[in-house]
This record gives structure tokens, sequence and C-alpha cells, in this order.
């Protein structure tokens, strides 16, 4: 048999069961990827406020700090965390528990 004579028949009932269980998939895939992203805008818009009123502190006092470092600092006083840290930038806030 060539393989021009051949032609696989396909069962409509199982294309249909395959095509509405992978639409179900990308449903869930993107129903969590929303999810995730909700949370890490909510993480960021919080801590943009925080960052800013830090950053000003830091430039009236002379000691600018690395933006990433900034960002650390901003979590941890969001969050009443205790920061584990030997990064000097940190010094420059007192607000900052420091460990």
């Amino acid at each position: 048999m060539s393989t021009s004579e051949y032609r696989a028949e396909l069962d409509p009932r199982a294309v249909r069961r395959l095509l509405t269980r992978l639409a179900l998939i990308v449903v869930v895939l993107i129903a969590l990827f929303q999810a995730i992203s909700v949370y890490v805008e909510n993480l960021w818009f919080q801590s943009v406020g925080y960052s800013a009123v830090y950053w000003y502190q830091l430039r009236a006092q002379g000691t600018p700090m690395p933006t990433n470092d900034l960002w650390i600092a901003a979590l941890v006083l969001e969050h009443g965390l205790t920061l584990y840290s030997r990064d000097a930038h940190f010094q420059g806030l007192p607000q900052l528990s420091l460990a």
C-alpha cells in the first residue's frame, strides 16, 4: 500500500473530546497566570509608595541606595519583617529591623 492510498479515519467524537480537553487546559492556565499577575501587581503597587518615601529619605540623608536594595527594604518594612543582610546600604534606614 502506498502512502497516497492510505488515509486515516478520524473519529469526530475523539477529536471533539481532545479539543474540549485542550480548551479546558488553556482556560485553567490563563486563570492561573491571571491570579499570579494580580498578586504580583498587588505587591508591586503597595511597595511603590513605600520605596518612594524611603528613596527621598535616603537622598536627604546623603546615603543613596541601589534600586534593588530599596525594593527589598520597602517589602521588608511593608510586611513588618526582619532583614538578614550584611549589605551596608540597609544601615541608612533606621526603620529596618536588621539582624
